[in-house]
């Protein structure tokens, strides 16, 4: 029973999202800018990482960081072209 409660209220929630009614377009621009900006930062983190990994002497461990970060990189592409979110 608790869970068709917690379910209802998600879907509310989404669409509440959606519904420029409430909540301004300029929110959800700042809110996604905010998000991207710390993804591109933890992207950057983990390519630093996988160069770090490479120097040192452990090329497996850096090629899958770095490929980590390559499909992080397209994921936040596709998010980015997604028809229902706003352009930045």
């Amino acid at each position: 029973m608790a869970d068709m409660h917690m379910r209802e209220k998600l879907r509310k929630v989404t669409e509440a999202a959606k519904n420029s009614e409430q909540i301004p377009e300029s929110s959800k621009k700042v809110g996604l800018s905010i998000f991207f900006i710390f993804t591109f930062i933890g992207i950057f983190a983990i390519f630093a990482f996988a160069l770090a990994l490479f120097i040192y002497g452990h090329p497996i461990a850096a090629l899958i960081s770095a490929l980590i970060a390559l499909l992080l990189l397209y994921m936040m592409n596709k998010i980015r072209s997604a028809d229902d979110i706003p352009k930045l």
